[in-house]
């Protein structure tokens, strides 16, 4: 048989030899896709081109304006996170230091205060009828609150008129004040005068200094550079007193507004009326005055703002005292309530600045109502 010499024959197959071995496509073609062989072996690309702009990113060797951005508002929200916390845990230890001061200085004040009760008063009270006696031996008493537990200047150096000459405790607040001007060379200021007295009190109340032993030296300093020393609270700032807060409303002197102002009174406030009937002025024992509350010394820290918002003299006198012995001879009184003062007594919690009521962050020791009674 004789064979073409055109198309010889494979000895597998019948195709001719020019056709692939496993497809019947050119060989010029790739093995794989039905791409010319020129193209990238896996993609449908130009070799020539960067592959890793489509590839994801998975290959990428850094970070993008955005990502960065990202990290970096997340860190800031941790940092504030922390520092929120640290600054609350800062101010609630400045809290508790200071609530630890006030109960030190109200342990040994208001023991003091409440022995006035069984104080023997300075004075003659032969011929006179039970009545006039008891009125003239509250007055006396008064005036004894005056000098023995001063909260301004004017206490210590104004001479008594209701009872016979000054006390032994008197006189050495007197003698300290006169010391300090002389040895320190400095003018008394009245900015923290109630601070200040309030330190001579608790440093003078026992012969031994045992009362500043309990008070550490962060507790201590001199704020305006007087000479004369104050209590400090948590911040930094004097502790204050009062010690006739009249105005003060507080758990310790409650008030009712079914029971009105006492007589006479007209303080043009309105959210002041305290519980005359059920919280009687202990010191007034035959209520001579039958609207007389109880009122308690005020220790008083202004909190972290700072601010009191509280009255602590009257107003454009501070000069003054605030408690002048009015009358003459057995009718002589001193007032604590301030009722002729025409802007409310001391004490009284008041927007003075017109900036909010900033008086609700003080901490004070009618806060310890409990411990007080």
């Amino acid at each position: 048989m004789i064979r073409s010499t055109q198309y010889p024959r494979h000895p597998w197959h019948r195709r001719p030899a020019c056709e692939s071995l496993w497809h019947r496509r050119p060989a010029c073609e790739s093995l794989w896709h039905r791409r010319p062989a020129c193209e990238s072996l896996w993609h449908r690309r130009p070799a020539c081109e960067d592959h890793r702009r489509d590839a994801g990113a998975t290959n990428r060797g850094g970070f993008t304006l955005v990502e960065l951005l990202v990290v970096m508002l997340v860190l800031s929200i941790l940092a504030s996170t922390v520092l929120f916390a640290m600054f609350g845990a800062q101010e609630r230890a400045r809290k508790a230091r200071t609530q630890s001061t006030i109960n030190k200085i109200n342990a040994i004040i208001m023991p003091m205060y409440q022995a006035f009760q069984l104080r023997r008063a300075p004075i003659i009270t032969a011929g006179m009828d039970a009545k006039t006696g008891a009125f003239v031996r509250l007055q006396a008493l008064r005036e004894l609150m005056k000098i023995e537990m001063p909260d301004r200047f004017t206490d210590i150096t104004l001479e008594p008129s209701i009872i016979r000459g000054r006390t032994s405790r008197s006189r050495e607040y007197l003698r300290r004040l006169n010391q300090i001007a002389s040895s320190s060379g400095k003018t008394r200021l009245q900015t923290y005068e109630g601070a200040e007295c309030l330190y001579l009190i608790i440093t003078m109340s026992t012969s031994d200094n045992a009362g500043r032993d309990n008070f550490s030296e962060q507790e201590v300093g001199d704020v305006d550079e007087d000479g004369m020393l104050e209590f400090l609270d948590g911040w930094g700032h004097p502790i204050s007193f009062i010690r006739w807060p009249a105005g003060f409303a507080s758990p310790l002197q409650p008030f009712d507004k079914e029971l009105g102002f006492r007589a006479g009174d007209d303080w043009g406030q309105g959210d002041v009326y305290h519980d005359w009937k059920n919280s009687h002025d202990p010191f007034d024992t035959r209520k001579l005055e039958p609207k007389a509350y109880a009122i308690y010394p005020l220790i008083y820290s202004n909190g972290g703002d700072d601010i009191a918002d509280i009255r602590s003299f009257v107003k454009d006198k501070r000069d003054e005292d605030p408690y002048p012995v009015i009358g003459s001879g057995r009718n002589r009184r001193i007032d604590p309530y301030m009722l002729d003062s025409g802007d409310g007594p001391i004490g009284r919690q008041q927007d003075f600045d017109d900036d909010g009521a900033n008086w609700h962050d003080n901490i004070h020791n009618h806060q310890l109502k409990a411990d007080l009674k």
